[in-house]
């Protein structure tokens, strides 16, 4: 039965989304600064569950206050940056600016970013839905691209889905000759049991690095044993070669406020040469040994005020001789304390403590956060951590060995406008320097 047509007044009612204007300053200790402003906007227009057509958008706009000649390096240096085998003296080395960012081999002062444009058709004549634009496919592997999505009607209990279009390379200098497809079926062969198989091809006709195209397999079941257990696994494959393979297992007792899960992940082959979709930081790292990782971790609520959580990582190469800056063994053991409304109503607090081991180093961390409500509108907090490395989203760029100290606020001005103030100092390998960031958030 085809959804009911509704007036043009209660379809535009359903428009939602928000929108982030966002401030960051940074200034290094030898007083090196930088400024950016970052714009976001989300809108979604339409109800699934009861008008034939949907909307969506989601994009960004930077602008380099400062200008963009203070750390601009041009294309050819950058290649550089993004890959580094390839030989010096074509590629100059790029600037050593604490700030610099992938943004910066793009002159431009204003970069705009349309992530996701797409229309939604639903309920139609042996579609579920039909998707058409910019999109992502978030399931077995993150995939960007320009085209369209079909989602079939359930025929027999399986789940049919199908896509084309070209691949989305934000810092690809063109994209003609990319082409992406693929196809899902997920079915229920038993009880509780959910089994997918996924396919994905992708053609990279990329100038800068050579043409490259990739066939992906994957299979993935999921099983409910009970409703506090489940179980996961994933196999999968690029070309005739298998990529990795994971096994996962959740445990969950509401009763006794606890949780556990623990997991094993194994990747099977070196990965080298494949498109950006399935192996996209080959070009920064190099060729990515085989290695088994487990991970285990427990949570227990204690009282009705806290919480204790213990959990590990260790990670084991096939060959240690391939041990590398990027990829290396390792022994992550890890708790965290936390309490909430103990104190003070609305206080809520968190203690964190980390030990890393390799063979040549042995790291020990201890972080903390603690926050406070102060009536219904503001909440403040303050805080310290570690990371071995830490992206930076807004930047898109890494630093290693970073020690954090922040405070924050938030403070909601109505309903629907809200204002963030964040400080952060970070003492890294690379450089330590003072960031202030500011957000304006407006809800529809």
């Amino acid at each position: 039965v085809a959804p009911a047509e509704t007036t043009d007044q209660s379809y535009f009612d359903t428009l939602d989304g928000y929108s982030v204007l966002r401030y960051r300053g940074q200034k290094q200790e030898d007083n090196k600064s930088d400024q950016d402003m970052f714009q976001y906007l989300n809108l979604s227009l339409g109800e699934a569950q009861k008008d034939r057509f949907t909307w969506y958008f989601f994009g960004s706009l930077t602008q380099d206050v400062d200008g963009s000649n203070a750390n601009t390096i041009t294309k050819e240096k950058f290649k550089r940056l993004i890959f580094p085998r390839t030989p010096v003296e074509e590629n100059p080395e790029v600037s050593t600016s604490p700030f610099f960012s992938i943004d910066d081999s793009i002159e431009d002062d204003f970069i705009v970013r349309p992530y996701e444009f797409y229309t939604n058709v639903n309920d139609v004549p042996l579609f579920k839905n039909i998707r058409a634009g910019r999109q992502y496919i978030r399931e077995v592997e993150n995939l960007h691209f320009d085209g369209i999505k079909l989602e079939f009607a359930d025929f027999a209990g399986v789940r049919f889905t199908s896509f084309t279009g070209v691949p989305v390379h934000f810092f690809e200098t063109s994209g003609s000759g990319d082409f992406i497809a693929g196809a899902s079926a997920e079915f229920q062969p038993i009880k509780k049991t959910r089994l997918k198989l996924d396919y994905s091809f992708v053609n990279d006709n990329n100038s800068d690095i050579g043409g490259n195209d990739d066939n992906f397999f994957a299979l993935s079941l999921r099983q409910n044993i009970k409703d506090w257990w489940n179980i996961f696994t994933n196999f999968s494959m690029v070309g005739q070669t298998g990529r990795d393979t994971e096994l996962r297992s959740n445990w969950v007792f509401p009763v006794l406020d606890m949780d556990f899960n623990i997991s094993i992940f194994k990747q099977l082959s070196t990965l080298e040469d494949f498109t950006i979709e399935f192996d996209d930081f080959n070009y920064i790292t190099g060729d990515y040994f085989p290695y088994t990782q487990y991970s285990a971790n427990i949570y227990k609520g204690i009282w009705d005020h806290f919480g204790i959580g213990i959990g590990l990582n260790l990670r084991e190469l096939n060959e240690t001789s391939n041990e590398g800056d990027f990829n290396h063994e390792f022994e992550n053991y890890y708790v965290t304390a936390s309490s909430s409304d103990f104190l003070l109503k609305g206080m809520s607090i968190s203690v964190s403590s980390d030990l890393y081991y390799t063979d040549d180093d042995e790291t020990r961390v201890l972080g903390f956060d603690v926050s406070q409500k102060i009536g219904e509108k503001l909440k403040v907090g303050a805080g310290s951590h570690y990371s071995l490395f830490k992206f930076d989203h807004l930047a898109e760029s890494e630093r290693d060995n970073v020690r954090t100290y922040f405070l924050n606020a938030k403070y909601k001005l109505t309903e629907k406008i809200g204002f963030d103030m964040d400080y952060e100092f970070e003492r890294s390998n690379q450089e330590s320097f003072h960031t202030v960031e500011t957000a304006l958030k407006y809800s529809f």
